[in-house]
């Protein structure tokens, strides 16, 4: 997201496996790491790079992790895991300023890094399914199954809306789907 000051600083992205390499040759065992975003991409990113770095916080508008795949229940369950291992999370925030080395939250707190990772702002492209008639402007809402509104079509993966207890990974998600689909 747009803030102040985002040109000054060098920011990685985590999207492809490109991305990953860049992000892993700039780490030391000394970095101090800001991931921006606690969903899907952000969550992905600390799990790979948390043992390679010295510290790593997490920031994210959303007042929990995982916002659109967990419950509140058990996104408390996987934050407290993730901080027990020196992760620190600044939720229901957002950065208002970068400057070098560091970014100023809405809060008026003040994070250091030597690295930034943009890990938000990915859309799922939901046009074929508007067309189609189903309401999803932030996504595909389903059933437990996969299932649609429309009887017979289903959704998979990132592009799917869900609420659940357990995060599937889009590729079971697919395999959910496509079961069920062949029922």
């Amino acid at each position: 997201p747009p803030a102040e000051g985002l040109e000054t600083v060098a920011y990685h992205t985590f999207m492809t496996l490109a991305d990953a390499r860049k992000l892993e040759a700039a780490l030391t065992r000394e970095s101090r790491v800001l991931i921006v975003g606690a969903g899907l991409i952000g969550m992905k990113c600390l799990e790979g790079i948390r043992h390679l770095v010295r510290e790593a916080a997490v920031v994210d508008l959303a007042p929990q992790i995982l916002a659109s795949i967990l419950d509140p229940e058990a996104a408390a369950m996987v934050q407290a895991h993730v901080e027990k291992q020196g992760v620190t999370f600044y939720l229901g925030n957002s950065v208002t300023r970068y400057a070098p080395g560091e970014a100023l939250l809405r809060s008026g707190e003040t994070i250091p890094f030597d690295v930034l990772v943009m890990a938000v702002g990915v859309r799922p492209e939901t046009t074929l399914a508007i067309s189609m008639g189903l309401d999803a402007a932030r996504g595909i809402p389903t059933d437990e199954r996969g299932e649609t509104a429309i009887p017979g079509v289903y959704a998979a993966g990132d592009i799917r809306v869900k609420q659940v207890r357990q995060a599937a990974t889009a590729v079971a998600d697919g395999a959910i789907a496509a079961v069920n689909a062949a029922v």
